[in-house]
């Protein structure tokens, strides 16, 4: 039986295609030029990703536009195999649910989700890595580049604009930490892209690359994160992918302002 090379997941056979195409009532390279690239929490979301065969959004981030794959990007939980994609899937159908039909953790019981069954799942043959740090939450790409890149910049065609901002904060020798992670009193946990420590505040620095953020879907998600943040006390600070690449200047003068007068 003749085979076609896949460098991600091994081979992709000709009846797979079919099957692919049958499944998903579409040709096989519609459905690869449609991949979402999604969050799995934690090592037990894999688990059951591979052993019950389904993943679960929560409804009020559901994707707006149409995809047929799902490429799972391991997050900071993972330890040795965090920050990278490991694995893609073929989706089937999709069901409402509530989250504690699902998650049997006693939190958010009643929140939607939206409960996407996984027809087949692939691991690739070498993993895309998020070398960077940028953060990773329900974006788009295509299959191709799925097993054609290396780096998660790569994937989505993102320019580094994390590194230029920490080469800014040495330079002015602010004490931060990068992806720094906080727990808010109603339980939710937040990642600071940098983390200031500043004039006894705490300031989230965020490096805002301009197609993601410029989503509803994620616009909406700052609003709420950004709201529920200061309500506890921390600063956000946004700096647009635009600003870093196109006004270094102007950003450094911006980060430097965050600093005690008796420093700057």
């Amino acid at each position: 039986m003749r085979k076609t090379g896949n460098a991600a997941g091994g081979e992709v056979r000709s009846w797979e295609r079919r099957l692919f195409s049958l499944f998903c009532g579409t040709c096989y390279n519609t459905i690869m030029e449609k991949v979402l690239v999604a969050v799995l929490k934690c090592p037990e979301d894999l688990d059951i990703l591979l052993r019950e065969k389904w993943y679960r959004i929560p409804i009020k981030y559901a994707p707006k536009r149409e995809y047929r794959v799902i490429a799972f990007y391991q997050n900071a939980s993972f330890g040795a195999r965090a920050k990278r994609i490991e694995y893609y899937g073929i989706t089937g159908r999709t069901e409402l649910c509530k989250r504690g039909e699902l998650v049997k953790d006693g939190l958010r019981p009643d929140e939607k989700y939206i409960k996407v069954q996984i027809l087949r799942t692939v691991k690739l043959k070498k993993p895309v890595i998020n070398r960077t740090g940028m953060r990773v939450l329900f974006k788009y790409t295509v299959f191709s580049k799925l097993y054609s890149s290396a780096d998660i910049g790569e994937l989505f065609n993102i320019p580094d604009i994390d590194g230029p901002v920490e080469d800014m904060l040495k330079a002015l020798r602010i004490k931060y930490k990068k992806e720094f992670t906080v727990t808010l009193k109603n339980k939710k946990r937040y990642r600071f892209d940098f983390a200031l420590f500043t004039g006894g505040r705490i300031i989230d620095l965020e490096c805002d690359g301009e197609k993601w953020h410029a989503l509803k879907a994620r616009r909406l998600y700052d609003a709420e994160r950004d709201k529920a943040l200061i309500a506890e006390g921390y600063e956000v600070v946004r700096l647009k992918e635009s600003v870093i690449v196109e006004a270094p200047d102007l950003c450094f003068n911006r980060i430097k302002g965050l600093m005690p007068k008796g420093r700057a």
